[in-house]
């Protein structure tokens, strides 16, 4: 787990190079924000957006780290046997 912004963590399960890589993204987006200078900081949500959005244009690897962060428990089907 780490701490980005004043209000959120991000943590991570799985291989820790994909971490790496989506922190390296936070952190950038981050300096960004900062050498705005406005006033304002990025909350849990702008965090998620950014995230969401990111990783939506990114290559299979990269998506494969979002959907190990975020993954929910899978769904089981239990269907009636037939006949």
């Amino acid at each position: 787990m780490k701490k980005v912004g004043d209000h959120t963590l991000i943590g991570a399960s799985g291989d820790i190079s994909d971490f790496q890589a989506v922190m390296s993204m936070v952190e950038e987006m981050q300096t960004l924000d900062m050498a705005r200078d406005d006033g304002c900081c990025m909350t849990p949500r702008d965090f998620h957006q950014y995230l969401g959005r990111v990783m939506y244009n990114r290559c299979p690897c990269v998506l494969r780290a979002v959907r190990r962060l975020t993954a929910p428990a899978p769904c089981v089907s239990r269907s009636a046997p037939t006949g």
